[in-house]
């Protein structure tokens, strides 16, 4: 897709792919101390340039816009050499000898990603500092606060942009939940169907939940009508248990409610 809009793309990539080239896996898992610096290994999957390169560490990557056999592939970059203590330093050390730093030709490939791949770390970093996520069993929820999260660091990059907003990141989510706060204030408060205050009490005396009994009821009358419409349910029907005694409920309904399940919010919201 990102082809057909003339729109390359390049990045470092993790050897989870089945489709990933073998040889880079290996040369990765079990060759990353012995290859010398600056080693590159490539292969070509579907147009798509799989290339490993040796620094401190074998890094893997995938392109859509670079090549390795060409004399643009290469680039001539200044390098430090980097500390003592430095992840596999007996690799990296020994290209610079005793030199802080040195003018070294590498791939084309590593020169775009070091200059150009902050602008996919910004956004994560901008997205870390304040995320809305939170621990939830719905698979949809976390979609809904990925796109809260990225809708705000648009706003703020936008305002930023357009000189609209001068002051911080952390300045611009306070005025943000300050106006949204502002802006629920002028929304008027949802009622109940039935007019009443609907409120949980503690009853005198421990009873079945209202709700749960009228849904075991209705799905026993379900099971009658396919039975006698001679319809054999193939689903395996599980062992119900009987519905959940409460000491609780509705005060203005004066019916028992339990709070294991959703019968309050149901049982409110059923037709006349």
């Amino acid at each position: 897709m990102l082809r057909k809009e003339n729109i390359g793309a390049a990045g470092t990539t993790r050897p989870s792919s089945m489709d990933f080239p073998a040889l880079l896996t290996v040369l990765r898992e079990n060759w990353s101390t012995k290859l010398d610096w600056g080693t590159t290994v490539a292969v070509v999957i579907d147009g798509v340039l799989c290339i490993g390169w040796q620094d401190s560490n074998f890094v893997l990557g995938l392109s859509t816009v670079h090549t390795v056999h060409e004399a643009s592939s290469l680039v001539t970059s200044k390098r430090n050499r980097p500390g003592a203590t430095s992840t596999n330093a007996r690799i990296t050390r020994e290209v610079f000898g005793d030199s802080p730093f040195k003018l070294l030709e590498i791939s084309s490939f590593i020169d775009d990603y070091n200059h150009h791949m902050n602008s996919v770390d910004l956004a994560n970093q901008y997205r870390q500092a304040y995320d809305t996520q939170k621990i939830a069993y719905r698979t949809w929820i976390p979609l809904l606060h990925w796109v809260l999260d990225q809708a705000a660091i648009n706003a703020y990059k936008l305002a930023s942009v357009g000189k609209a907003w001068l002051e911080s990141h952390v300045e611009f989510r306070r005025e943000l939940y300050r106006k949204l706060l502002d802006h629920s204030k002028l929304l008027e408060p949802q009622r109940w169907r039935e007019p009443g205050p609907h409120n949980w009490v503690v009853r005198p005396k421990r009873q079945s939940c209202a709700m749960c009994c009228k849904k075991e009821k209705l799905r026993k009358k379900v099971l009658e009508q396919h039975r006698d419409s001679g319809i054999e349910l193939l689903i395996a029907q599980p062992k119900v248990k009987r519905p959940e005694k409460s000491w609780s409920g509705c005060d203005f309904c004066d019916v028992p409610l339990c709070k294991t399940s959703s019968s309050f919010e149901d049982w409110h919201s059923q037709k006349s």
